[in-house]
């Protein structure tokens, strides 16, 4: 079946071309060629045959265009026809993006998370020290003449809090002795800590300073205590831009008194907008095709995200069923910023829901989203270097929020197996720098302007953007695209008088949607099979012997990782690739490079059609995979594999659609002698 069900067409644009050879119902002989109508009327309007036509089919499930018609001359039959079949473009804009302060709090369900902001971040922890471990934390640094330490508290009367506090270094005249602590990390905060002070009273001091390590006891303080002070508290505030705090003790050029030291403990500093435990959950608002208001079956489409991952914080998302709660198989541990999620079988799942977790890293940073883009929407700022996500960047660099080159910047390649027919860019870019994309896996690339349009003459299913030098260094500091979604056709049928047979059919199991291959062989996106040393998992799809502009699949391991797994593909049974994989554990994305590709396509093209139809011939392609070590049970799905969808129909007299018009040309009462 069609992931859609049974005859269900999405609406979509055809170009027909009829080559119609007649004869006389009683005669041999061959007549000249008729016209194939478009409208309400039999003979007018028409369309000359060899010309073509554009054909909309709606009303969704089971939709149909009947102003297809033929017209013949009274008393002749037809004999042969070609029918050419090229998918056509009906667009419809469903992007979407939550980037604005308030976005991510609209009908959302939140624990531990900043959501007032214009982008997604946990609330970060407090950050308290009372030095009760014995030791500074990397965070501190530690200058002067003499460096401060953590002491055990004795005698009790010098104690401020707990067992062990900061005590500033034995000092002499004309010295100091300081802590710096590094908040470069922290929003805007504010702070309290603890201190004590025995020194000679308006000479000697302990000062708190802010962005100052360099302040002295007469300037660039922000506060200064000396004599006999405490245990008291002192509070303060810092603004977002702040990198550090310092305390210092520092002594004039004569004299002593006291216990000529300072003290300091439970230093606690709150970010402005509250606090958390340093870990936190979002889930967004229930999102699906039906939410959209089409009134179609439709895939789900792209999901992309502006995103920093901090270099050691948790940063990991999942797909929820909106029915269940319940993770989508192979969608519960992602870290990737985009990912297709036309992958997910979208009857089974027919509502989504995505979920964040979030953790900061060992010393305070997080992780932030910028952007969350639905349906075709794909933003990139390059606050952070995009080559970490997988962009390439030849001859050049990034650094502070841009990228400069005078080569070629790649793009990701972003699979959208629910279609788009057109491209829509708003770059912010200078220099000698040509924006370009391509829709076949590299073979081709197109120029547009960087803020521009480009329709395209069928839906596509796979993009990549690059930027070229032509001549000189450019400079590239935002990408902004939404891939327009388009409908696709979906269990294709040609059904004369709508008796509901059709006479020719794309609506069988196995076939995918017409341009895309994106199931197996028995109709299903997702399948599990058990993978053993001595029997590797298998999985069986039908490609097009034409060839495919580009192979991969999704697999994963959820019960146990396969380690040191291998692949063999083979084409109507016979090997013709294999190579090693990394371990599978959660899904990962297997895509056949260049040079396997280009093997796949030999192999394809020399084989002989064993499913599909005669216009569209299939060949039986088998993913096996497996492990010498260990024994698991492997889920496998996402098929992605798109194709030159043009199909030529050659029909003599005894197809079925030849012969279906020439009875229902035999039960017609004639028009014009036509």
């Amino acid at each position: 079946m069609s992931p859609q069900g049974n005859g269900r067409g999405l609406a979509v644009g055809l170009c027909l071309l009829f080559l119609i050879s007649m004869i006389p119902a009683d005669l041999g002989l061959v007549k000249s060629s008729q016209t194939l109508a478009q409208d309400d009327g039999l003979i007018a309007p028409t369309t000359p045959v060899g010309q073509a036509t554009t054909l909309t089919i709606g009303s969704w499930p089971d939709g149909a265009n009947e102003r297809v018609s033929v017209a013949v001359n009274d008393g002749y039959a037809i004999k042969s026809m070609d029918l050419e079949i090229q998918p056509n473009t009906l667009q419809n804009s469903l992007a979407s993006t939550m980037t604005d302060a308030g976005d991510f709090d609209d009908n959302s369900v939140y624990d531990g998370m900043d959501v007032n902001k214009s982008s997604l971040q946990i609330l970060p922890q407090d950050w308290q020290y009372n030095f009760e471990s014995g030791s500074f934390e990397p965070e501190w640094s530690l200058s002067g003449t003499s460096n401060w330490i953590i002491e055990a508290i004795q005698p009790p009367a010098t104690a401020i809090q707990g067992a062990s506090q900061a005590k500033a270094g034995t000092i002499s005249h004309n010295q100091e002795s300081s802590m710096t602590l590094d908040v470069s990390q922290l929003p805007a905060a504010s702070g309290t800590f603890k201190y004590r002070v025995s020194s000679e009273g308006s000479f000697d001091y302990l000062i708190f300073c802010i962005d100052n390590p360099n302040c002295s006891r007469y300037s660039g303080y922000t506060s200064r205590w000396s004599g006999t002070v405490g245990p008291s508290t002192a509070s303060f505030s810092l603004p977002a831009t702040a990198q550090s705090v310092t305390w210092k003790y520092t002594k004039d050029s004569s004299d002593n008194s006291g216990s000529d030291t300072a003290r300091v403990d439970d230093i606690v500093i709150t970010p402005t907008g509250g606090s958390g435990n340093g870990e936190g959950n979002w889930t967004s608002d229930i999102f699906g095709p039906s939410q959209l208001g089409r009134g179609e079956g439709m895939m789900h489409g792209l999901l992309h995200m502006d995103a920093f991952v901090y270099p050691g914080s948790v940063f990991e998302w999942q797909i929820l069923d909106a029915q269940t709660s319940l993770p989508v198989p192979g969608f519960e541990h992602m870290t990737s910023t985009f990912a297709d999620l036309g992958m997910i079988d979208a009857e089974a799942h027919p509502l989504l829901r995505l979920k964040f977790h979030m953790k900061e890293a060992p010393g305070g940073g997080t992780s932030e989203v910028r952007s969350i883009s639905m349906n075709g929407h794909v933003a990139k700022t390059f606050d952070t270097d995009p080559s970490s996500e997988g962009w390439q960047i030849q001859s050049g660099n990034w650094a502070n929020g841009a990228i400069t080159s005078n080569g070629v910047v790649l793009s990701n390649e972003y699979h959208v197996r629910s279609g788009f027919s057109s491209i829509v860019v708003n770059n912010t870019q200078s220099g000698q720098g040509q924006l370009e994309f391509s829709t076949d896996g590299g073979t081709t690339w197109n120029a547009m302007n960087p803020q521009g349009r480009q329709d395209l003459n069928a839906p596509s299913f796979m993009v990549q953007f690059r930027m070229q030098s032509t001549g000189g260094s450019f400079t590239w500091l935002s990408f902004d695209a939404e891939l327009v979604r388009t409908s696709v056709a979906d269990g294709l049928r040609l059904d004369v008088g709508l008796d509901g047979i059709p006479e020719w059919s794309l609506d069988r199991d196995g076939i995918g949607i017409l341009g895309l291959q994106n199931e197996l062989i028995t109709g299903v996106q997702w399948a599990t099979k058990a993978a053993t040393p001595a029997t590797p998992a298998s999985f069986e799809m039908a490609l097009p012997t034409r060839g495919v502009d580009s192979f991969s699949f999704a697999v994963a391991s959820p019960s146990a990782e396969l380690s040191s797994p291998y692949m063999v593909v083979s084409v109507n049974g016979q090997d013709v690739l294999n190579r090693g994989l990394s371990n599978i554990g959660d899904l990962a994305v297997v895509t056949l490079s260049g040079t396997e590709l280009t093997d796949l396509n030999s192999a394809l093209i020399q084989a002989n059609g064993v499913y599909g139809l005669d216009a569209l011939p299939m060949a039986s392609v088998e993913v096996r995979i497996g492990s010498s070590l260990t024994t698991s049970d492997l889920l496998f799905g996402g098929v992605f594999a798109p194709y030159d969808s043009n199909m030529t129909l050659t029909l003599n007299a005894a197809h079925p659609l030849v012969m279906g018009l020439n009875h229902e040309l035999s039960m017609t009462i004639p028009q014009a002698g036509q």
